[in-house]
């Protein structure tokens, strides 16, 4: 194939050359002489090499004139497929989390990964992730093993942060950054191996297929941390904070401090519990903020911080109608609890709107299917920000397809008669459990319990009367729910002596439950409380804004990067959300040798050379007329130099012409 081919016409030239050559040759023409006996000897010529000599100049001026038509002719040459030996994909994966900041593991880390840089064989492929928490990101990659200063770029700008990384949604999500293209790939995971991060299920930890695993323990003989694990609140009134720490081995001498609103309260000793007895709070939000001084190699863990609304013990009473028998039944049962004296506040659905909910130490709803879209909203958010609730199903929630504040399945409302077929007696607030076979209950609503639920008391067709909500990664909050409301129609349950003991343990222990100060981890999306439309601000607690003005209008969540208190500004009110790291994370025992052993044995070893071919990008073929041309510049050149020697004039006045004629005297061998 030719860029221009008519420019191969130029061949008939070689037909100049050899005409040329053939004129100049002279024929020998024999002459009758007379004896050479007076005659001088002269030089004997040796016509061979002149022969030569003709033959290739002859030769350089064809191939002169072939090569010249062929570059300006241009002919194509088309690449062809690259094949390479044991071209393997390599992904380097380093281990961000918080951990990897303990002494110097993350320097070490670093290391590892350009000893695997610098070993990538001609053809491999390359890449660099990062993986802490829920973000695995692809760094940079994937690049041949030439480009390999990309990655050496890149891994110069990476740092651990305060995430926690879980070893089985990394494996998950590998086989979304292996495009390997056919090459057989290998994960190269350095870490700290840490016990924490591996999953509840070790399948979780297999490798996609062609894939082989290798682990670089780079956490080294140093692995002992002292931490903050959690804060609890015991009480409603008089408040007992205890500290749960995790001490370590060392035996520096060390001190809790706690303080209550950027001021220090009080300080003890380290120990695994610390107990702040008889907390002095006056009513409404506080920061806690419990610290280990002096701090350790591992800083991040030393603080928690939490959030408690301190609000003298009251109860918000929920329904329709504030002078009903159902209100004054409720109001008299929850007072008649004499632990904590707690004070009943009456409101409707319609007054939630308006009503402060953080104030109250726990809502008790008779009927939530009167509660409005925008009241069940607000009451669940309390619940989801550490508060309690009461809530019982009745006419109005029988219409519904949900219960609006938990969400579970309406299924049906049964009017057959039951009685109950069991009783959860461990809980605090079912302790006459005789007292509850008595109850007849003619109707009653059937709902679906939820992954968090619990039932507590079963009737006799097995679906659920009493069931508790317990707290979840979405809710520090705890919720009672009976499945039929205080009604002469549905039940007897208010004129048995069982009610009034029911009612107010269920408020004692919705009240004044043990608690833990309301916090979220890092990484965690947490809510925000900004109403929808609304909109509002949060600062991070270094002071910056967490969120763009742009993305604030519907900024129901977010997701926070730092350890604090944030300030979230809302609807003319102010709330703090408490921040801290993962406590799992800031364990440091570690995987054993055999745990590590048994994940890298999931995926069989790879062959140890694999013929692999790759396919390069498709490229237009490629002209090879300038080689040629140069080349045909180089056969005019040695052309030149040769016929200038034929042409050389000798001393004895002979030439070296392209004639074949001797010259006077010469002998012809």
């Amino acid at each position: 194939m030719f860029l221009a081919p008519f420019f191969l016409a130029g061949l008939l030239a070689i037909g100049l050359p050899i005409i040329l050559h053939r004129i100049a040759r002279q024929e020998r023409i024999k002459l009758p002489f007379a004896s050479l006996m007076l005659l001088e000897a002269s030089e004997v010529r040796d016509t061979s090499r002149r022969s030569l000599r003709y033959w290739i100049l002859l030769a350089l001026r064809i191939a002169f004139l072939v090569l010249l038509a062929l570059a300006f002719a241009g002919p194509l040459m088309k690449a062809g497929t690259a094949t390479t030996e044991a071209a393997q994909l390599h992904a380097i994966v380093l281990d961000g989390s918080l951990s990897m900041q303990y002494g110097d593991r993350w320097a070490r880390a670093q290391e590892q990964a350009r000893k695997l840089i610098d070993g990538l064989k001609r053809g491999d492929q390359a890449l660099l992730i990062w993986a802490s928490g829920r973000k695995i990101e692809l760094a940079a990659g994937p690049v041949g093993a030439d480009d390999a200063g990309v990655l050496r770029s890149t891994l110069a700008t990476l740092k651990p942060n305060l995430d926690r990384l879980d070893y089985g949604s990394l494996m998950t999500s590998s086989q979304a950054w292996l495009s390997a293209n056919g090459m057989a790939a290998h994960v190269h995971l350095i870490t700290d191996a840490q016990q924490s991060a591996s999953p509840l299920r070790f399948a979780d930890l297999q490798a996609p297929p062609h894939t082989q695993v290798h682990v670089y323990d780079v956490a080294g003989d140093q692995s002992d941390n002292a931490g903050i694990t959690g804060v609890d609140v015991r009480g409603a009134r008089e408040r007992t904070l205890t500290v749960n720490v995790r001490t370590g081995t060392s035996t520096k001498q060390r001190e809790v401090v706690l303080s209550i609103d950027d001021r220090e309260y009080a300080r003890k000793p380290l120990a695994q519990s610390v107990i702040f007895p008889q907390l002095q709070l006056k009513s409404g939000t506080h920061r806690l903020r419990a610290s280990l001084v002096p701090g350790d190699a591992l800083p991040q863990d030393d603080d928690f911080y939490g959030v408690i609304e301190h609000t003298e013990p009251s109860v918000l009473l929920v329904t329709h109608d504030a002078q009903s028998d159902e209100a004054a039944y409720f109001a008299a049962a929850i007072e008649s609890q004499t632990l904590v004296p707690l004070k009943v506040v009456h409101a409707t659905a319609p007054s939630i709107a308006n009503t402060a909910l953080q104030e109250y130490s726990a809502i008790v709803i008779a009927d939530s299917g009167l509660l409005t879209p925008a009241a069940a909203k607000r009451i669940a958010q309390y619940v989801a920000a550490g508060g309690a609730a009461f809530v019982t199903l009745g006419p109005q929630s029988a219409r519904l397809q949900n219960e609006p504040i938990t969400g579970l399945a309406v299924r049906k409302t049964t009017s057959d008669e039951q009685r109950v077929a069991q009783v959860d007696d461990s809980h605090p607030v079912l302790r006459d459990v005789a007292g509850w076979r008595a109850v007849r209950f003619m109707r009653h609503i059937v709902v679906a319990l939820g992954e968090h639920d619990r039932s507590l008391i079963t009737l006799q067709d097995q679906s659920p009367l009493l069931i508790e909500r317990l707290a979840d990664a979405q809710s520090s909050g705890r919720i009672l729910l009976l499945a039929a409301p205080l009604n002469r129609d549905w039940n007897d349950l208010g004129i048995h002596p069982l009610f009034v003991r029911f009612i107010a343990d269920a408020a004692h222990y919705l009240t004044g439950r043990d608690a833990t100060a309301m916090s979220y981890t890092v990484g965690a999306q947490v809510t925000t409380g900004i109403i929808g439309g609304v909109g509002g601000q949060i600062f991070s607690p270094s002071g910056e804004r967490a969120l763009q003005l742009s993305d604030l209008a519907g900024a129901t969540h977010f997701v926070p990067d730092q350890t604090g208190f944030y300030e979230v500004r809302s609807d003319n009110r102010k709330h703090w959300l408490a921040v801290n790291v993962d406590a799992r994370e800031a364990d440091l025992a570690k995987l054993g040798g055999e745990a590590i052993a048994r994940w890298q044995a999931l995926t069989p070893a790879l062959p140890a050379s694999t013929e692999v071919v790759i396919q390069p990008a498709e490229t237009p073929p490629r002209s090879i007329g300038w080689p040629l041309l140069v080349a045909a510049a180089l056969f005019l050149l040695s052309e030149l130099l040769l016929a200038n020697y034929r042409l050389t004039i000798r001393r004895d006045g002979t030439g070296t012409g392209t004639g074949t004629g001797t010259g006077s005297g010469e002998v012809m061998q």
